[in-house]
């Protein structure tokens, strides 16, 4: 639940930042896709790093749910 959470933000918090800068990173939700909104700076650092730790969290809950 929490490696979804992480990951959920991190992806909605990366499309913010990137539609919010003027001129915007990317076109409005239904032209752009999630690859888009993390290509650019700051966006991609926000991507990357809660994908990273989204990874390992969904990995100690499937230990946990043995």
């Amino acid at each position: 639940m929490l490696g979804f959470l992480v990951g959920a933000i991190s992806i909605v918090w990366t499309y913010e930042v990137a539609i919010n800068k003027s001129p915007p990173d990317v076109k409005p939700f239904p032209y752009t896709d999630i690859t888009h909104t993390a290509i650019h700076f700051p966006e991609y650092i926000i991507f990357r790093i809660g994908l990273m730790v989204a990874a390992p969290l969904f990995c100690i809950s499937i230990q946990i749910l043995k």
